[in-house]
């Protein structure tokens, strides 16, 4: 394994420990909802930002179905973090959305780890 990949998986791993801590502290303090949201809500802002910032550098556009699928599901968990922040109080459908979004995100991470380590990756981009 090259030192670019091993950078890759080490950042993977840092980003899989990081919401098993949330995830943790969540329980243990009783404030779960809040901090999945804000995990939520910082991995949609990257994904969309990396989007972005990649279809600027782009000359010719090719937007897929599957794009757009994940656009805006990134969207909408980002909205709904706004929306459960602005409200104040934590209702029973926005909690279980906190907690799909987070699991989403989180089995996301971890398919992406067992892909990193079974293929040769040498970029993130």
């Amino acid at each position: 394994m090259g030192r670019k990949d091993k950078l890759v998986v080490t950042v993977m791993l840092i980003f899989i420990l990081a919401n098993v801590s949330v995830l943790i502290i969540g329980i243990l303090i009783n404030k779960l909802p809040f901090l999945t949201g804000i995990v939520n809500f910082i991995a949609a802002v990257c994904i969309l930002t990396y989007w972005v910032q990649k279809q600027i550098r782009v000359t010719q556009h090719f937007i897929e179905c599957r794009e757009i699928t994940v656009l805006f599901f990134e969207f909408f968990i980002a909205v709904s973090f706004i929306f459960f922040i602005t409200t104040g109080k934590c209702q029973a459908w926005q909690r279980i959305l906190q907690y799909v979004f987070f699991g989403m995100h989180f089995l996301a991470l971890i398919a992406g780890l067992i892909f990193m380590l079974t293929f040769k990756i040498k970029r993130m981009i």
